[in-house]
């Protein structure tokens, strides 16, 4: 390419020469360089070639630190241009979006990475392979030429009419950076380790408008999702972690990290200055003698072209905290900083797939990715069955140890060990090695045991503590006791880390690991759900959950936010039973998939349920699959308990004790609350039943009532003695409870009924004392709590414990801070006290109160 065409400028186009070809600037607007600067920027570019100039000035106008929206302004520009001069017919709609979409995210980065070295590192980087560019010795010579200003002016030609085809050519380079660079973080991770700014490289601030939106790093943003945030707090540990291969070199001459030879022969341009001498006295002596010092360089490392592939096991030994732990050690070797190059990943199982992670959204679609397999040798045969002929194929396989002895996944690693460079196994533990694979054999190069726990603890919501809003936040639905479940309840819905269920018409909840271990009851969430009907829960992009309950018989379709209660209804006509029932949550919305040509969502909002037909998305039939799979796969430990439906009768039997449907409500011997068949007995008092065989009154007004979730309540004629709860479960070991204390079978404890805020209103002097007490209550990083200590006022805990929050209350103040404890609306403390206190100081007196009002009339 010669020196006039590279340099052809337009009419009507974005740019122009003005002041004697002194500034380049856009026609109407600002100044986008002055010659001098394009002069460097040239210079240092022509190395690794040219792009085409127009590209070259987009991408200049783009970092330029300027209040003006220039970008904004040439896309208005070309806009009005096509659409009334009707020059450009057939403008290439979609890759000028893209260009456009590029020159912004080049505008929002930060300023520091947009001025003086780091700049033209910045322009090196997006232009290192970019569509169109000019050999790297033309581009030198047009560089050269264009430093020499009397040749410059001299041969600078005149401006031509507009061309449709240089629009097309300049505009679709930047468009096809759109793809190689689609988020900001991925540009400045290709940038690498960047200079220090020198005081003249210090950007000035510049005063943003409210509109602008606030750069975030890539994996702030992983974890700002619910979605991703375990995976997102996860790769910053492995990368301090971890020492990831992070480029491929040759194993030939590499970097030492000095010089290797002194040599009087050589450019001037190497001449070797005082402070990289190795010895003092040597280079003084070449001084006084005029001889040069020079130093002869060692070659750069050569890269060897292999093609990085990443291959996540999604089979089923994968499931789990192994799945998250799979995807963030992938993202942080896709993602390093130091990382050249972009990285194929797949998922295997009984087949592979490609996933992308260029945006978030695609990260969370890779996450719901599942395989029902035992493992992964299937998807491998088919990966290589496609990529056994490419002989530089790097290959980073991350599965579980277990999978690894599977002999269909040996006979793989076997058959292509040389494409096996790096074994990564992860376990539920949060154990990650890293194993490096040659000659068949694996070599462990590392392990780290990441504390899963303390990373994935929520960050402490920050919130001033002026004008609080009453503490309103009720849990169980004002039942002082956990709930027990029969066998035979209708549906399971796994949620992150919890698991709802829906039994007796009823939702209730509690975590994974108490299901797992039964080691808790469950909280009740919702009541007067329909007997027959679907059910789908999700949650919201807010973080808030909504529950979905369709009852196919009257077409009543009912959303509800279990956060803030709001509740929607709709008849919903057009659900269909073939061929996917059931409902998806997916989106913010509730999806009723009819068939593969879309459906129709369900939203709640402002409490009105919104309907709207939604035309197909690819993934909603896999989505779909999987979520079933998932339910099915979701199980309820009950522990054999037994839940009474029914009541037959309600008395008072002759050794005292109370009796409903013929099971003894007693102590055993072991000092425990227990409900046990009896049989035949005697009654002394008996109730009468009202209305139905639910609710039981004796003579003397007292009742005994059981609550459609089987919960009994014993509501005694005399007020002074508070209703007393207990679980309708027989032959085990139960609890009872009133508003204010607890007795029995841990199983039931809610601790959530005595839960406070906790508001830390100011520091005193001694801080350091302070963090260690917030830090030790807290059980959080010394980190997390400095910066509580910091941001005073501010809140401390969401949800504490009472007793746990006056004590650390007590502590704090000694160290002069102020703090407060906000109780919810009605808030009760209920103490723990034995089961022989509690039957003698609640259960016993309802019993006499009912037997001495039957012995005195």
């Amino acid at each position: 390419m010669n020196f006039q065409d590279y340099f052809q400028s337009y009419s009507n186009y974005f740019w122009q020469w003005e002041d004697d070809t002194e500034v380049l600037s856009i026609p109407n607007g600002g100044t986008i360089a002055y010659r001098e600067q394009m002069v460097q920027t040239l210079q240092g570019l022509a190395d690794n070639g040219l792009p085409p100039f127009g590209s070259l000035v987009l991408a200049f106008i783009a970092t330029n630190n300027s209040l003006d929206d220039n970008v904004g302004l040439i896309e208005k520009h070309f806009t009005n241009f096509s659409i009334s001069d009707r020059i450009v017919p057939h403008i290439d709609i979609e890759g000028y979006r893209d260009s456009f979409a590029f020159l912004r995210r080049l505008h929002q980065l930060p300023v520091s990475y947009k001025s003086g070295k780091r700049r033209m590192i910045l322009l090196q980087t997006i232009f290192a392979n970019s569509h169109r560019k000019i050999n790297s010795k033309t581009a030198k010579g047009l560089a050269e030429r264009f430093a020499h200003k009397d040749f410059y002016k001299k041969k600078l030609p005149p401006q031509k009419s507009f061309e449709y085809s240089i629009f097309y050519k300049e505009f679709k380079v930047i468009g096809l950076l759109d793809r190689q660079f689609p988020t900001a973080q991925s540009i400045i991770d290709a940038m690498g380790d960047l200079p220090d700014l020198t005081d003249e490289d210090l950007p000035e601030l510049i005063t943003e408008t409210a509109s602008q939106e606030t750069y975030k790093d890539f994996v702030e943003e992983l974890i700002d999702r619910d979605e991703t945030f375990q995976v997102g707090t996860l790769i910053k540990p492995i990368w301090a972690g971890f020492k990831v291969p992070v480029y491929n070199a040759l194993s030939s001459e590499q970097p030492l990290g000095g010089f290797s030879d002194i040599s009087n022969k050589g450019d001037f341009d190497k001449l070797l200055v005082s402070e990289f001498a190795s010895d003092d006295l040597v280079f003084m002596s070449r001084l006084a003698n005029n001889e040069a010092l020079y130093l002869h360089r060692e070659m750069p490392p050569v890269a060897d072209d292999l093609q990085r592939i990443l291959l996540v096991d999604i089979s089923l030994k994968m499931w789990g905290t192994p799945k998250a732990l799979a995807h963030a050690v992938y993202l942080a070797i896709a993602k390093h900083p130091k990382s050249s190059g972009q990285s194929e990943v797949f998922v295997v199982g009984d087949d592979y797939q490609p996933v992308s992670y260029a945006h978030i959204d695609h990260i969370i679609d890779g996450l719901q990715k599942v395989d029902v397999g035992l493992h992964a040798g299937k998807g491998l045969q088919s990966f290589f069955e496609v990529y056994h002929k490419n002989k530089q194929l790097e290959v980073f396989y991350i599965t579980t140890a277990e999978a690894l002895k599977y002999p269909a996944i040996q006979k793989q690693m076997a058959d292509h060990s040389a494409a096996f460079k790096y074994i990564i196994t992860a376990d539920q533990y949060g154990e990650i090695s890293f194993f490096r694979n040659r000659n068949n054999a694996r070599k462990l190069l590392q392990t780290i045991r990441l504390p899963l726990e303390r990373l994935w603890r929520k960050p402490i919501k920050q919130r001033q503590v002026v004008a609080r809003e009453p503490y309103t936040e009720y849990t169980n639905l004002g039942y002082p006791l956990l709930f027990s479940i029969s066998s035979d309840f209708q549906k399971v819905m796994p949620l992150n880390d919890d698991i709802y269920c829906i039994s007796d018409k009823c939702l209730f909840k509690r975590t994974m690991i108490e299901n797992k271990k039964s080691s808790k009851g469950w909280e009740l969430v919702l009541k007067e759900l329909p007997a027959n009907g679907l059910f789908e829960i999700g949650k919201m992009k807010d973080g808030t959950i909504q529950l979905l309950a369709y009852n196919p018989s009257s077409k009543e379709a009912k959303i509800t936010s279990l956060d803030t209660n709001e509740t929607g209804t709709l008849t919903f006509r057009k659900w269909s039973s073939k061929p996917f029932p059931e409902f998806l949550f997916q989106r913010d919305v509730f999806l009723q998939l009819q068939g593969k040509t879309g459906g129709v969502y369900l939203k709640l909002r402002e409490g009105k349920i919104m309907e709207e037909q939604f035309q197909y998305w690819e993934d909603n039939v896999t989505n779909y699959n999987k979520r079933v799979l998932e339910v099915n796969n979701a199980s309820v430990s009950t522990s054999m308990r037994s839940v009474l439906k029914n009541i037959g009768d309600v008395c008072i039997g002759k050794t005292g004790n109370l009796i409903v449907s013929s099971h003894e409500l007693h102590i055993n011997n072991q000092e425990q609350f227990y409900m046990s068949s009896r049989g035949a007995h005697v009654s002394i008092v008996s109730a009468k039943r009202i209305g139905n065989n639910h609710e039981f009154h004796f003579h003397d007004g007292s009742v005994v009532k059981m609550d459609v979730t089987g919960m009994l309540s014993l509501t005694s004629s005399n007020s002074a003695i508070p209703v007393v709860y207990l679980p309708s479960v027989v032959n085990a070991v139960i609890a009872m409870a009133t508003s204010k204390a607890f007795a029995g079978n841990l199983y039931y404890l809610n601790e959530k009924s005595s839960y406070v805020k906790v508001y830390l209103e100011s520091t005193g002097s001694e801080t350091i004392m302070a963090t260690k007490i917030i830090k030790e209550n807290m059980i959080i990083g010394l980190g997390d709590a400095r910066h509580i200590v910091l941001q005073a006022p501010t809140i401390i805990s969401e949800g504490m414990n009472f007793d746990q929050a006056e004590k650390m209350k007590t502590a704090l103040e000694a160290t002069g801070a102020v703090v407060t404890i906000q109780k919810p609306e009605g808030f009760q403390l209920q103490k723990i006290i034995s089961v022989p206190q509690f039957q003698k100081k609640y259960l016993q007196p309802f019993i006499d109160h009912i037997i001495n009002h039957a012995a005195t009339n």
